[in-house]
């Protein structure tokens, strides 16, 4: 059996466990917010203008997750993967998409 595979990594993507020590982060987050199948992305109105939250912290998103992961960098900017639990309350500026609705709809780096 053949396998297609779903998705491949950035060559612009450097995994690493936590941030650079004495590094700040300059450019906001990009923080992945997943809840089972779906992932949060921030309300806009326009389906073909779909982005992954950016903030310098996740206070600023005002969304609380049951962990995060700090994932690595891309293009220098820091991605965090988030966990939310089922019964968690969005703020009106997000909303959950479908990982198979969105696809094909993100830049493939992200």
């Amino acid at each position: 059996m053949i396998l297609s595979q779903p998705f491949s990594i950035s060559t612009d993507f450097v995994p690493a466990t936590q941030p650079k020590p004495g590094s700040e982060i300059d450019l906001p987050a990009w923080w992945f917010f997943c809840q089972g199948s779906n992932l949060v992305t921030p309300r806009s109105g326009d389906e073909d203008n779909i982005a992954i939250p950016q903030a310098q912290s996740i206070e600023a998103l005002n969304i609380t997750p049951v962990r995060t992961q700090f994932l690595g960098y891309l293009n220098n900017r820091a991605c965090i993967a988030a966990e939310l639990p089922k019964d968690t309350f969005l703020p009106w500026s997000f909303t959950l998409q479908s990982l198979l609705k969105l696809h094909g709809m993100l830049e493939d780096d992200l």
